[in-house]
């Protein structure tokens, strides 16, 4: 598939050299962007290449202080998607435009993003857990997901340090994985390379209103005006209470650790249920689980690290012994119904895109692009109905 046909909405015109959007629309001369994480970054460089004069706050001072930065980095085939239907349609679509955004960000900036299409395996060591991929197999094979079987001697010989005694595995050709925090960079690099400004330790206190229109926001510092507004606050989303409407995304707390090894341990994902484990880089290793409602609490736990380890005793005998080197948490942003909010608010010029889950990292370079085409064109984009807010939404 290619990059730009990745879901079928209307595309408009809008080139680098001008700001005005499409015939009957209002120009759009400013956005400011509230967040900058990789929804945040991705959607502002987009709008650059559009021809937009972009600003984009964030509160903290420095990059990465939140989901985007806590991530592992897993760029998943299917996503959350526990069977068809529009997650599974949306992530399809968007993990097409990836490598595409890689290429153009690191030939832009020549920063190395270590993005790597290696696969995904999923072990079954019992019968249960070996019924439940064939359950997985099933489904996605009928929905058009690249999933196979492997047998135990294939593993063997692809990932020797995969624990013996397994009965089979799935594997998924097209997953991916890239540094997330590597990302991050690269992106922040980009949309200061193109004039984009980028204000860290800038956090917006409410959103500025005249009548039924966004005008801007406030900051400590002072207003800030724009034309068009976009919060891409992740699970703060909600941090307006002053708003006509909720907008409803929760965070959703995950635990890693991480590992010095030797040399790699494993050359592509491996995942065990709910527990994952992805080789960064050759020096270091990531492994999650746990997934909590406890509000904003990123504290990691003992008991979140005993949970790690118990996926990776599953996986492999490698580690036993070693003393992780890092222990973090991070909060997903998460919606009532699974799904991403993506569109318009109830109030003019003001835009979200947010509640991602643990598809971040991999939607950022489709949700900026989509992004950056609908407040272009002033309007949502065909295709990308059920992730609207005003499902949550009566102003």
């Amino acid at each position: 598939m290619r990059p730009d046909r990745g879901v079928g909405f209307d595309r408009t015109s809008g080139g680098a050299s001008g700001r005005r959007g499409p015939r009957g629309v209002a120009p759009v001369r400013r956005v400011v962007i509230v967040g900058a994480g990789l929804i945040g970054l991705a959607t502002g460089e987009a709008l650059l290449r559009k021809g937009a004069a972009v600003e984009l706050l964030e509160r903290h001072p420095a990059l990465g202080e939140e989901a985007s930065g806590a991530a592992a980095g897993m760029l998943n085939p299917y996503g959350d998607a526990a069977g068809p239907g529009p997650l599974l349609e949306w992530v399809r679509a968007g993990l097409s435009y990836f490598p595409e955004a890689v290429y153009r960000l690191e030939s832009r900036t020549g920063l190395d993003v270590r993005f790597r299409a290696g696969g995904m395996i999923e072990p079954a060591f019992s019968a249960e857990e070996e019924k439940a991929l064939e359950g997985i197999h099933r489904w996605q094979s009928a929905a058009g997901i690249r999933v196979e079987f492997l047998s135990p001697e294939t593993v063997r010989e692809r990932e020797p340090a995969v624990r013996s005694g397994l009965r089979r595995a799935l594997w998924w050709p097209q997953a991916a994985q890239v540094d997330n925090r590597r990302l991050l960079e690269a992106y922040s690099a980009a949309f200061e390379g193109q004039g984009g400004r980028l204000r860290l330790g800038t956090a917006v206190e409410h959103f500025l209103t005249r009548g039924n229109r966004v005008t801007g926001v406030r900051t400590a510092a002072g207003e800030v005006s724009a034309d068009q507004v976009i919060n891409c606050c992740g699970a703060q989303a909600g941090f307006d209470r002053g708003l006509p409407f909720l907008i409803p995304t929760e965070p959703v707390k995950g635990e890693l650790l991480s590992f010095r090894t030797e040399r790699p341990l494993f050359r592509a994902i491996l995942q065990c249920g709910d527990g994952y484990a992805v080789q960064r880089s050759e020096h270091e290793l990531i492994a999650g689980t746990t997934s909590q409602r406890v509000g904003f609490d990123k504290q990691p736990t003992e008991a979140g690290r005993r949970k790690i380890f118990s996926v990776l005793e599953r996986l492999t005998d490698r580690l036993a012994g070693h003393a992780p080197e890092g222990h973090w948490a991070g909060l997903r942003p998460a919606s009532p119904d699974g799904l991403p909010l993506l569109g318009p608010t109830p109030l003019e010029g003001l835009w979200i895109a947010a509640g991602h889950f643990r598809n971040g990292v991999m939607m950022a370079p489709a949700t900026g692009r989509w992004m950056a085409e609908a407040v272009w064109a002033g309007r949502p984009l065909n295709g990308l109905d059920a992730f609207l807010p005003d499902r949550f939404m009566v102003s």
